[in-house]
């Protein structure tokens, strides 16, 4: 069941066909005024080659492509405008096994410069800028791969309850934080860990200045659940007393195999939904593009969800599908998807959505970089109202690379 990982090579130079594991800088640091933003010197050094280190204060040094899988390759990119907008994308080296460790004083460094370089962009995220490129046949160009890690929550910690944005300093405090708490190197329990923080790519700051991806109710909390999906949890919790997340329900397989059943199964990955949302690892989406449809590829687990945009209705209701039946359409420079129906529940929140599922998902390019992602949710259901959340979706130079789902695993 072990991840595959690139740049795994067997002693020969033969480089593993895995997905890319991301690490320690993603994100944006604002670097001064106009001009040149970094110097040929400007590097960033691999101290045992897993500890990033960034000096002198107040400027990230970018490497040169090193060009060896055992060493890692940094990617430095200003965006244009002179805006003083630094994007580094890092991929983390083949390691031996072990755990690697990013300073906590670096990733709160990188949350407050990042929310410093969100400030003036929010405000650019209303319509599309003349940055984004677009199609020989004009309309957005939405093509490339998109990475949607994000430490920022799904729904507003109580604890900030009635702030709907963070300063830069809660900003760089909930990632310190919530970067501890995820750890897996630092579990001093009895569990049994199966995999170090070595394979995690959650992200290393949160991604919007908002305190939640939920806009939509205002307070960023998820609505209520509906009775009926209170009183069917209660009974999934009940009939599952015992078992772990990744066990069928006793008595149900192969039709009940319990909240991590698609996952299990290598049916849907536990971040591609639909819809999407940011987790463990392998955040990314390839979007490819023609005038009468967009696909959709997801990284995890490898489905790609074909969108039609010539007007055809929807499929017959009585034809279901795990990923639904999907429509787009463009609204101005917006790509607007409905996709409707569901088999049944999707890998989104762990299963929490059934078939009565309406989708809802925008995609707009809001620069060279940014492919912002808004999605309305809304099944009757499970919730009491429809409810909406954002994921601003960063342009990732590298290839989404095959996810080996269980590869030789006979339980199958």
């Amino acid at each position: 069941m072990g991840r595959p990982r690139r740049g795994d090579d067997d002693g020969a130079g033969n480089v593993a066909h895995a997905e890319p594991d991301r690490f320690a800088v993603d994100e944006f640091a604002r670097m001064g005024e106009a001009g040149d933003l970094f110097t040929e010197d400007d590097r960033v050094e691999l101290i045992d080659e897993a500890i990033l280190k960034m000096t002198p204060p107040n400027r990230i040094r970018c490497p040169r492509n090193r060009g060896n899988s055992r060493r890692g390759v940094a990617r430095c990119e200003r965006t244009a405008g002179g805006a003083g907008l630094l994007v580094m994308n890092r991929f983390r080296p083949a390691l031996p096994p072990g755990r690697w460790i990013m300073s906590h004083v670096f990733a709160r460094l990188l949350t407050v410069l990042a929310l410093a370089a969100l400030a003036p962009a929010a405000g650019a995220q209303t319509a599309t800028s003349p940055a984004a490129p677009r199609t020989p046949w004009g309309a957005p160009d939405l093509q490339g791969v998109w990475d949607f890690r994000s430490l920022t929550p799904m729904e507003r910690p109580e604890e900030l309850a009635g702030s709907e944005t963070f300063t830069a300093e809660q900003a760089a405090e909930f990632a310190e934080e919530t970067i501890r708490r995820r750890s897996r190197d630092a579990d001093t329990s009895d569990r049994v860990v199966p995999y170090n923080d070595f394979w995690f790519d959650e992200g290393t700051s949160v991604t919007t200045e908002r305190t939640s991806l939920v806009v939509d109710p205002a307070d960023g909390r998820i609505p209520p659940l509906t009775q009926e999906a209170v009183d069917r949890q209660a009974a999934l919790e009940a009939a599952r007393s015992g078992v772990s997340s990744h066990e069928p329900t006793p008595g149900g397989f192969v039709e009940d195999l319990g909240p991590g059943g698609l996952q299990v199964r290598c049916i849907l990955g536990f971040n591609s939904g639909p819809p999407m949302a940011p987790s463990a690892y392998n955040n990314n989406v390839q979007v490819f593009q023609t005038e009468d449809a967009v696909v959709l590829f997801a990284e995890m687990n490898h489905n790609a969800r074909v969108v039609p945009l010539d007007g055809r209705e929807h499929l017959d209701a009585r034809v279901r599908q795990w990923t639904g039946d999907a429509r787009g359409h463009w609204e101005g420079d917006t790509l607007v998807v409905e996709t409707t129906n569901f088999l049944r529940e999707t890998n989104f929140l762990r299963g929490a959505t059934t078939k009565n599922l309406t989708l809802i998902e925008r995609f707009t390019r809001v620069d060279a970089d940014t492919l912002r992602y808004d999605v309305t949710v809304d099944d009757p259901a499970v919730w009491t109202r429809p409810w909406t959340y954002s994921v601003p979706m960063r342009k990732n130079p590298e290839p989404v690379y095959e996810y080996a789902c269980h590869e030789g695993n006979y339980g199958l």
